[in-house]
Order: structure tokens, then C-alpha cells, then sequence
């Protein structure tokens, strides 16, 4: 098996700060970070009910960047005031291949809430950024997303158990810093497109040899 992987010249650790310096999304508080498509299949509903739940704790919610388009995003905005958390939000709509890897960079932690996946290529780039992967335990997600030594795994349509596994990363920064490392660690070795064209390499030598 050949597993997906990211453009280390695309996703790669970046300053946090200038990241979000640079897409005009708050500093000095923790931050999530979305990329996909805002349709059902994602589970980005039960993600905004998770921003709600995490709007209770002491401290407030977190601030939420949310990176993609789709036919949800209406549906997504109007729960989000009902839950009081559309000031916590940072809609980007649309974003270049280029410039994900800074969308991404904008975040302590990503989140990946969705009901179905295959091995989703944007772990693989998550990771190639060194951050830490709060995801859904569904299809090919658990193969790549490491719990706990990598990020922790939810299960889909469950928004108190996507709240407590992001709060438990966002308050406990050794733990955070520890998951992006190994993440990263992980995601040179297996992950990336040169180690791809390797385990590729390996394949034809594997087929051709006399």
C-alpha cells in the first residue's frame, strides 16, 4: 500500500503568529484550523455544535478558522449566532493550494470531523505542518492519525466528545507540542510525496526484478 501524501514545499512548520498575522485571524488566544468542503459528509455541523460546547468552558470558545466552500456554509454561519460563537469564527472561503499550508499553520490543533473518508491527503498535510490531529475515527483516518501519539480520534456525529478531545490538546500545551512533533516526525518518513515516489520506487523494483 502507497499511502497519500503533502508537497513539503507547500506544508511545513510555520510561525503561528505570522500566519495569522497574515490571513487576519486573532492572536493571543488558541485557534483551530478547518480545511474542506463544507458539505454534510465532513461533519462540520457537529463541528460548530462542538464550538458551542467549548464556548461554555472558562476562557471562552476558541477561535475557529474555517478554509473551503460548500452548500452548508449558510446553515453553518446561522447556528453558529445561535450558539454565540459567529465572533469566533474566520470564514476563508476558497484558498489557493499555496497558500493552505498557512491557512493550516494558523491553528494549535486541525480538525478533521468527518463521517466518511479514504486516507484523507489533508492529515497528511496537517501533519507536514506539525500540528497535532483531532479527527473522526472513520475508514482510512486511523491508519494515519496515531491516538495519542499523534493527535486523539472522535467518533463522528459525537460534538461532546470532538469538544473535550480539542479542549484536551488546546489546555495542555506539553501534550500538543509532543503530538505536532511526532506528527511531523511521521510525516517526512511516510506522508509526503518524496517518500510516495520511494515506496513507488520500491513497488517496480519489487515487480521487475528477475
Amino acid at each position: 500500500m502507497v499511502p497519500n501524501g503533502a508537497d513539503a514545499a507547500v506544508f511545513m512548520p510555520r510561525d503561528a503568529g505570522e500566519a495569522r498575522r497574515r490571513l487576519a485571524v486573532p492572536e493571543g488566544g488558541p485557534v483551530i484550523s478547518y480545511v474542506g468542503k463544507l458539505v454534510p459528509r465532513k461533519g462540520v455541523d457537529t463541528l460548530i455544535e462542538a464550538m458551542g460546547l467549548l464556548a461554555r468552558r472558562e476562557g471562552g470558545a476558541p477561535h475557529l478558522v474555517m478554509a473551503g466552500i460548500g452548500p452548508m456554509r449558510d446553515g453553518l454561519e446561522h447556528r453558529a449566532r445561535e450558539l454565540g460563537v459567529e465572533g469566533h469564527l474566520t470564514w476563508l472561503g476558497k484558498v489557493p493550494h499555496d497558500e493552505v499550508g498557512w491557512v493550516m499553520s494558523t491553528g494549535d490543533v486541525f480538525v478533521l470531523p468527518s463521517l466518511s473518508e479514504g486516507l484523507p491527503t489533508v492529515v497528511c498535510e496537517a501533519m507536514a505542518c506539525g500540528l497535532a490531529v483531532v479527527a473522526t475515527a472513520v475508514d482510512g483516518t486511523p491508519e494515519i492519525v496515531d491516538d495519542p501519539a499523534t493527535g486523539l480520534l472522535v467518533q463522528p456525529h459525537d460534538a461532546d466528545g470532538l469538544a473535550g478531545a480539542l479542549a484536551r490538546v488546546l489546555d495542555d500545551p506539553v501534550l500538543r507540542s509532543q503530538m505536532g512533533a511526532e506528527a511531523l516526525r511521521r510525516s517526512a518518513a511516510d506522508y509526503t510525496w518524496a517518500a510516495n515516489a520511494r515506496r513507488m520506487e520500491d513497488v517496480y523494483a519489487a515487480v521487475t526484478r528477475p
